[in-house]
């Protein structure tokens, strides 16, 4: 299957490079060699990993210091607040507004944040499209990291969907991150599928 979704600033720093970006399975080769012959070119790849929800998912504690809650982000101030901090993470590729408020009209959508006193410090979000759920933008500043933070949040996102009945959740990770593939197989998700994305320059 296909995915055609526009790509802003992610392969050049020119402050209004726009790119249209495809992404397809890797083992959908005659559709690569298509885009390929049409002027695309190569950008990355992601695997897709899943996990059952049906499996056993572990409890994972929370240091004392720290507390869990839900946010969602209900004013244009909290949204802003949250993408001052997801940018801080991903300065080259931000979410931004537009993909923010995009993820938020899915159903069962929900922000998931750590804090330390009234400091967020880590942060995932949930939601179910068609019959399974997602996990997007898992992040951990970095003063707070190696705290398990990334972990315990995971598991509060395997339970928030399972309690929705939903029996697969995925989520994407680039193939060179190797700390967070070694995270999320140590919450029992699985390598399913490799997309390959590629990009043409529609200046």
């Amino acid at each position: 299957m296909t995915l055609l979704v526009p790509l802003y600033k992610a392969v050049t720093a020119q402050e209004n490079a726009k790119f249209w970006c495809v992404g397809n399975d890797s083992t959908e080769h005659a559709n690569n060699q298509f885009f390929i012959s049409k002027g695309y070119k190569r950008l990355s790849s992601v695997f897709c990993m899943a996990r059952n929800l049906n499996a056993p998912i572990s409890t994972i504690p929370l240091r004392e210091e720290f507390s869990f809650s839900y946010w969602n982000m209900k004013t244009p101030e909290e949204e802003q607040d949250y993408l001052r901090i997801e940018a801080e993470i991903w300065p080259d590729t931000p979410l931004g507004l537009h993909r923010l408020r995009s993820y938020k009209k899915h159903p069962h959508w929900t922000s998931m944040t750590i804090r330390q006193d009234d400091t967020l410090v880590a942060g995932l979000m949930a939601w179910q499209e068609e019959d399974y759920g997602v996990i997007e933008d898992v992040f951990v500043r970095e003063e707070w990291r190696k705290n398990g933070l990334a972990k315990y949040l995971l598991a509060q996102g395997l339970h928030y969907l399972k309690e929705h009945n939903l029996a697969h959740v995925m989520l994407m990770v680039s193939p060179t991150n190797d700390s967070a593939l070694s995270l999320y197989e140590s919450v029992g998700f699985y390598k399913d599928n490799e997309e390959m994305r590629y990009y043409i320059d529609l200046d």
